[in-house]
């Protein structure tokens, strides 16, 4: 069923800092391709091949250097 999705859409690549919305599809370095499920302003659940993980989003990031 996931597989159907990604097939429609294209993928978004994943950072914290993106901002994503239900029924995205995106692109994780680690997990690979998943579908957001859910999303709130700062959480989002992605399922994935291997099972739904929450991933952070919308996070400002700071640059150290």
């Amino acid at each position: 069923e996931l597989a159907e999705k990604f097939k429609k859409k294209m993928p978004l690549p994943y950072s914290m800092s993106g901002s994503f919305k239900n029924d995205d599809v995106i692109d994780h370095k680690t997990f690979g391709m998943g579908i957001v499920i859910s999303a709130s302003y700062d959480k989002m659940e992605v399922a994935f091949s291997d099972g739904p993980r929450i991933l952070v989003c919308n996070r400002e990031t700071t640059d150290l250097t």
